[in-house]
């Protein structure tokens, strides 16, 4: 007598999740039916409703074993679009595997971005189907998209969209943006990727995307300071640093000995009358200075970011004793802390800068092995916290004192380090070396702006420095200061 017939579920784990399959048993012979993966959108609940169906086929009597597929010698060894995986599918496992090849994690996060805004207009097609039409959609679509958001912008009710934080378990709604050109151009160029990985697999024939698919970039705005900004930005720094300052331990005496009502000494230490209480009932200030939420430095990051141009992940990962040595007035860049190897390199301290970290190191004394700028709560400084605490707000400040600088950001401060360079004569291969490039051409075209030092403005970039050209050049160009300096570039 047959075994009665039974039909169970099979899981097999892989790296990338689970596969399913159903193990048939019928007229005494097993059979295997493969269902799916959990990145192709297989879950249990999919999986239990496949196996009740067949469950209830085979108690009626009416399920029938698979037949085996008979391979055809003319077979076209291109499968169909209908056999074909999905554009997103293909994508993830194309991601998968560009990933084990890739060492920068910003590179990792750039590529997932430009395949997940793809995915979001083609990922439903089969590879097969993605073709020249489908591209141009897609680019029309992001085009439309951002008139249309910045339609809405214009008319005051901006569009928003849901962002999930993971580290902080909670979401917060911020305004859409639209995608530049440029941003456009480099999605199309990923899904150009996956699928020249798809036709060199044979899964395609030929890959559609070409020129045509792409759009007019904008041109470049490579912004950089002047010499009147680069000013104005440095006092704005070392304004707010000195404004946002706590209290010290004479402040802290002084309360303690006054018998001044708590209002009138709140005013006039300029803090809360709350903490003048605690300060007097010695909840705070104890063992150690207690600091305010604003009190971070400024103008040391400032002043590393002009007289180095450094990079913002490479400022945040600057360690005491391993990067920075006041007594050698250097800045060393490591491997550990830079994108690629020709980031390796050993900047001289210009005078200001030398200052700039002797006064920061006196308001918060250094740790061997510690960051070197560090959160009020002794975390370390991220690359988003700098440009939204540090530089975005000194850039308002400026604003508001009467000096217009239309835009800026951590790498406009990198390109005024590499045109301060420039104009004191530093020549293009050191002036390369300093921005840990491995291109000059590429340094004088792209970094290397045009300072305006008419009227005072030579007298000015020298009193930002800290001293004259001819020293300025002597340190950066590691020369005696007898030398000769290069006259052009």
């Amino acid at each position: 007598m047959a075994r009665p017939a039974t039909c169970s579920v099979v899981r097999r784990e892989q790296k990338r999740g689970t596969r399913f399959a159903l193990r048939v048993t019928y007229q005494g012979v097993r059979h295997f039916i493969a269902l799916g993966t959990t990145w192709e959108g297989w879950n249990e609940q999919r999986v239990e409703r496949e196996r009740a169906l067949v469950a209830t086929l085979l108690e009626r009597g009416e399920w029938t074993p698979p037949r085996p597929a008979t391979p055809q010698a003319t077979a076209d060894p291109t499968p169909q679009p209908d056999e074909q995986d999905t554009f997103a599918v293909f994508a993830s496992r194309f991601y998968a595997a560009r990933c084990k090849r890739m060492d920068s994690e910003k590179s990792k996060q750039a590529l997932r971005w430009r395949l997940g805004a793809a995915i979001g207009h083609i990922g439903d097609l089969p590879v097969g189907s993605v073709d020249a039409a489908a591209i141009d959609d897609m680019v029309t679509a992001l085009l439309t998209e951002r008139d249309e958001i910045e339609t809405a912008a214009a008319m005051g009710a901006p569009l928003m969209q849901t962002v999930y934080v993971p580290s902080a378990g909670r979401t917060y709604q911020r305004r859409r943006k639209g995608l530049s050109n440029s941003s456009i151009n480099k999605v199309v160029s990923a899904v150009r990727m996956v699928l020249e990985d798809a036709r060199r697999r044979q899964i395609i024939a030929n890959q559609p995307v070409d020129r045509h698919s792409m759009v007019r970039p904008e041109p470049p705005n490579r912004s950089s300071l002047q010499v009147k900004q680069i000013q104005a930005v440095l006092c704005a720094a070392a304004t707010a640093e000195r404004e946002q300052r706590g209290l010290d331990w004479e402040d802290v005496l002084a309360i303690r000995e006054s018998h001044e009502p708590h209002t009138r000494l709140a005013a006039r230490y300029r803090v809360s009358d709350t903490l003048i209480r605690k300060i007097r009932r010695r909840e705070l200030w104890v063992d150690q200075p207690a600091r305010r939420r604003n009190d971070v430095p400024r103008h040391a990051i400032w002043a590393v970011l002009i007289g180095t141009g450094v990079r913002i992940d490479e400022l945040c990962g600057l360690r005491e004793g391993e990067h920075v040595n006041l007594h050698a007035r250097r800045v060393s860049i490591t491997r550990d802390i830079t994108k690629t190897n020709a980031g390796e390199r050993v900047i001289p301290m210009l005078p200001f800068v030398h200052d700039a970290l002797i006064a920061h190191y006196e308001r918060h004394p250094p740790h061997p092995g510690r960051r070197v700028f560090e959160t009020r709560n002794g975390t370390p400084q991220t690359p988003d916290n700098v440009r939204t605490h540090v530089v975005d707000k000194i850039v308002s400040i400026a604003n508001a004192n009467g000096s217009p600088i239309p835009r800026c950001t951590p790498h406009t401060l990198r390109r005024t380090f590499a045109s301060i360079l420039a104009e004191i004569g530093i020549p293009p291969r050191r002036a390369m070396y300093l921005l840990g490039h491995t291109d000059a051409k590429f340094t004088m075209s792209v970094y290397q702006q045009v300072l305006d030092l008419s009227h005072d403005g030579l007298s000015t970039l020298e009193a930002v420095l800290g001293c004259d050209i001819d020293e300025a050049f002597s340190v950066l160009a590691g020369r005696h200061a007898g030398r000769q300096r290069a006259t052009s570039l």
